[in-house]
């Protein structure tokens, strides 16, 4: 900025967590509006994964304030700057036509894709080896609003290009290495990586890959729930500020992310986690069981979807119809709540089968199903018998031989149906913690094993795995979590 007037000095300051961005102005005396600096702040960290603070510096600091805002990696096309951009225009900040043209701004450039490849770029090509194939990646770096002094908010869009090659084969990466601990550190450690996995903003994302983007709104919800049980620092604070995110967002219930129809599962762990923090009485909350309550079939099951979510949010995207049917997985975790009347025990009742487990949907196991199913019957005292036969099925996979083992995603929920009898076989219960306190890596999290099995609109089956390991994580803690609080484990 040395070429503006009066040579000001651009200070920008990276990974301010949310909560104390009130105190850093102050602490750094910053003479502008704090209230409307954290409001602004609160309200892009909805749909924005970082914000960095765009500070002036002259004769004294300037009461200005830039916002930068980055949604994901910028070396990937995230779908969901769509989400934050959209907002910009609510806010009167962006014109729909500047949206669609930053939307529209990522793209991978070639000459032969491109009319009027630059001539410097096409005469360097022509004196590099015919193999050194390069290109232009044109990406959408962030946007910044800016909060002038007694002035209306502004915002501004950046983007760019970078020139890539081909490169060497990548050399392969070093297998994780473990880290066994007992059961008090695994806990600590687990708490310790998920914290750490959180945007700045205080989203979980996982399951990279699909055209529809990273997995937001549920995997927050899920990791949420997971740890605002936990006594462990900073646990309870971080399952409130994902609360806080997912009551702001504009949409009635939650989805897979703000670009997808909100879904009866996504919706299920929203409102686990808003009850468990004790705000099942906020509007965000009432507002989202209704919505829950829509989803609740004729057989007392809840299906995933509804018919016009899909008409009205997915551009004409075809489906499977079996989205639209109950499914033993997304009733099982939804029993848990209150409000939803006798039809999800009903209908989990009927849906056992006589292996004693629950089938699920979506998932490749069926023993994420079988847990929340036997746990929402555990409650029931006519329905122990179902219990008991899901706690067989369970001390069978756990004994079974000739088979692939358990992952620590199975092996978690195993331990979990397991705990629903835990007197009459503490050996099994044993035999399952100490296997995920073998298998904990180092930096506190365990190998990426929640895999989706999602049935695509051809009847293919498409998978899908926790690539940043935040699901299969939280599904471990939790039941190392019940496990501590049972105090089953031997001292």
């Amino acid at each position: 900025m040395l070429g503006r007037p009066g040579a000001p000095l651009r200070l920008i300051i990276d990974g301010v967590p949310p909560e104390d961005i009130a105190m850093f102005l102050t602490g750094i005396g910053w003479p502008g509006e704090q209230d409307r600096a954290v409001e602004w702040c609160d309200r892009l960290f909805v749909h924005a994964d970082r914000i960095r603070l765009a500070l002036t510096l002259g004769d004294g600091l300037s009461a200005d304030l830039g916002l930068e805002c980055f949604v994901g990696e910028p070396a990937v096309a995230d779908p969901r700057w769509r989400c934050l951009l959209d907002r910009l225009v609510d806010l009167g900040l962006c014109e729909a036509e500047q949206r669609t043209r930053l939307l529209a701004w990522p793209a991978v450039l070639t000459p032969v894709s491109t009319p009027d490849w630059p001539d410097a770029l096409l005469i360097d090509a022509l004196l590099r080896d015919p193999q050194d194939v390069r290109w232009l990646q044109c990406r959408l770096s962030h946007v910044k609003v800016t909060l002038p002094h007694a002035d209306t908010p502004s915002a501004k869009g950046y983007v760019g290009f970078l020139e890539e090659q081909d490169d060497a084969p990548a050399r392969a990466e070093p297998p994780p290495r473990i880290a066994p601990r007992n059961l008090a550190g695994a806990i600590d450690a687990a708490v310790a990586f998920l914290l750490a996995a959180r945007t700045q903003a205080g989203w979980w994302l996982d399951y990279d890959g699909f055209t529809e983007g990273s997995a937001d709104e549920w995997v927050t919800a899920y990791v949420a729930h997971a740890l605002h049980a936990c006594t462990r620092p900073g646990a309870a604070q971080a399952a409130g500020r994902a609360w806080h995110l997912l009551a702001r967002r504009a949409r009635v219930g939650w989805g897979w992310n703000a670009l997808q129809p909100a879904d009866a599962d996504s919706t299920v762990w929203g409102l686990r986690l808003a009850a468990g923090l004790g705000h099942m009485e906020s509007p965000a909350a009432r507002e989202a069981m209704a919505v829950l309550r829509g989803h609740l079939t004729a057989t007392g099951g809840i299906s995933t979807y509804r018919h016009e979510a899909h008409r009205d949010m997915a551009d004409g995207i075809e489906i499977n119809p079996g989205w639209h049917e109950a499914h033993a997985c997304v009733t099982a975790a939804a029993a848990h709540l209150a409000g939803l009347g006798t039809g999800p025990l009903d209908f989990l009742r009927q849906a056992q089968r006589s292996d004693g487990t629950w089938r699920g949907y979506w998932w490749a196991s069926d023993t994420y199903t079988t847990a929340l199913a036997a746990e929402a019957l555990a409650g029931e005292a006519g329905d122990w018998p179902l219990v008991v036969r899901a706690v067989s099925a369970a001390r069978a996979a756990m004994d079974a031989s000739g088979r692939a083992p358990l992952t620590p995603f199975e092996t978690a929920l195993t331990l979990r149906t397991l705990l629903l009898a835990a007197d009459d076989g503490p050996a099994a219960v044993q035999d399952a913690r100490d296997r995920l306190l073998a298998t904990q890596l180092a930096d506190g999290s365990w190998s990426a094993s929640a895999a989706l099995s999602i049935p695509n609109h051809k009847g293919e089956i498409v998978p899908a795995l926790d690539n940043r390991r935040c699901l299969t994580t939280a599904t471990v803690l939790a039941a190392l979590v019940s496990l501590e609080s049972k105090a089953c484990s031997p001292r």
